[in-house]
């Protein structure tokens, strides 16, 4: 994996969450804070949280190979707390896989989650998980914000590549 294609794919990452963040602003509280039954993170925020503790236990089991804990729902009251922690997430996230070498993504790391059972894999295989889980999790934010009145638009990377071309 080549360290440039990783950042790239972590600018779209967070392209595509600032939509969702940008959409749901446009809810109110009750609905931010809803729980959905049907959704397996609860809601809007539960999805949004869970989204933000994927990224950070990630960013630090790669970075130390301990599980972090996790982030829950409860320690966001709004939109707005949520969006600031999320956005210092970010900026770590960006400069850690921005500072690494195409040696070290290619190395191993060995972690372990709760269950103390140790694990290892390929960095830049990981640092892909984050990536693509946050899809999944992003494709149901979507599905509610929707839902809600408030469609984040097209969260395809076509778009954030449209864009980047666009700027030049």
């Amino acid at each position: 994996m080549k360290s440039k294609d990783l950042i790239l794919l972590y600018e779209y990452h967070y392209w595509a969450n600032g939509l969702l963040f940008r959409a749901a602003a446009e809810l109110t509280d009750a609905e931010f804070t809803a729980p959905l039954p049907h959704w397996p993170r609860g809601g809007v925020r539960g999805t949004l949280a869970h989204m933000l503790s994927a990224d950070r236990g990630w960013r630090v089991r790669c970075q130390t190979g301990e599980s972090p804990e996790r982030t829950t729902e409860d320690m966001f009251p709004s939109l707005s707390d949520l969006t600031a922690t999320y956005a210092e997430e970010q900026e770590r996230m960006l400069a850690y896989v921005g500072g690494l070498s195409e040696e070290q993504l290619a190395g191993q790391v060995s972690y372990s989650f709760a269950d103390k059972i140790e694990k290892t894999n390929t960095l830049w295989q990981l640092l892909m998980h984050v990536v693509n889980h946050g899809m999944q999790h992003r494709s149901e934010v979507a599905q509610m914000l929707t839902e809600f009145g408030h469609s984040p638009g097209d969260i395809d990377m076509f778009y954030f590549w449209n864009e980047l071309d666009a700027k030049g």
